[in-house]
């Protein structure tokens, strides 16, 4: 499939980059979009197919579960008047 490029300062860009990593245009394109695209989904596996809690063992389910909370930003703590019956109404109501 060939593609064009509608745009000279984005090719002026693409070529320039392209060169200064000493590679064609071309190829260049082709490592950026490969690198931009999903993974091909491979053939499924009996493995793939269950979830993860019941494919994994005890230490990847926890791995899997720390990864997860690691990924998640830290946020400060919530004040203790927070969770007082009074914080959830304004006052003079």
């Amino acid at each position: 499939m060939a593609l064009r490029i509608k745009s000279p300062e984005l090719e002026r860009r693409l070529r320039a980059d392209a060169a200064r990593r000493g590679v064609s245009a071309e190829q260049y394109l082709r490592d950026l979009v490969e690198s931009s695209l999903p993974p091909e989904a491979s053939a499924p596996t009996e493995e793939t197919d269950r979830p993860l809690h019941e494919a994994a063992d005890v230490q990847e389910w926890l791995g899997a579960f720390d990864a997860w909370i690691g990924s998640h930003p830290r946020r400060d703590p919530l004040p203790e008047n927070a969770f007082e019956r009074a914080s959830f109404y304004q006052e003079g109501r």
